[in-house]
């Protein structure tokens, strides 16, 4: 959706999950879409294709998979200039280990979402670049429910306004936002 939503026109794409029933929604998907995917029913821990790839995008994807397994295989798929992004979400925000642990049915088994150890092992393998988003913007989109029926009202606004400037002043604090977008060349 945000390759089309931003006039982008790759050559290919291709899309891999190891679950027909997802591939079958990407299938659906993409009967309306100008880009047609080519879907491989693949598990990313035996990922092999017979080419290189200008970009390897995922989101929500990391934190379900061995990492040590996986990223060698990205890196093994992308050309040498290639990037690879990945939209994660992070667990070292104290609020966000809270909710973790009162919600455990929200979450498969598997799920790990990224601590530093887990950034540690991405930057064994890739030069990374970290855009981190919804810090304050959390708990002030809970509280506008309560006022603004609109997901994006005066409220969330002025919590990602608040989000943007924090993450300006103080760059440590994206490791505490919500989620995290990787973005990482071949070392």
């Amino acid at each position: 959706d945000w390759i089309e939503k931003n006039n982008i026109k790759p050559a290919e794409i291709h899309s891999i999950n190891i679950s027909e029933k997802e591939l079958d929604k990407g299938r659906e998907l993409s009967k309306i879409a100008i880009n047609k995917p080519i879907f491989h029913l693949m598990d990313a821990h035996q990922m092999k294709f017979d080419m290189k790839f200008d970009y390897i995008i995922g989101g929500g994807i990391l934190h379900h998979i061995d990492l040590e397994k996986v990223l060698p295989l990205i890196r093994e798929c992308l050309h040498d200039d290639g990037k690879m992004i990945f939209i994660e979400p992070l667990d070292i925000n104290f609020i966000s280990k809270i909710i973790r642990l009162a919600t455990p049915g929200a979450r498969t088994t598997d799920e790990l979402p990224f601590r530093f150890k887990q950034i540690r092992v991405l930057n064994k393998y890739f030069k990374i670049k970290i855009f981190a988003y919804e810090f304050l913007s959390v708990p002030f989109g809970v509280i506008s429910r309560l006022f603004f029926t609109e997901k994006k009202n005066r409220l969330t606004r002025l919590a990602h306004y608040f989000d943007c400037k924090l993450k300006a002043k103080l760059p440590f604090m994206k490791y505490y936002y919500r989620y995290v977008i990787f973005q990482g060349t071949k070392k």
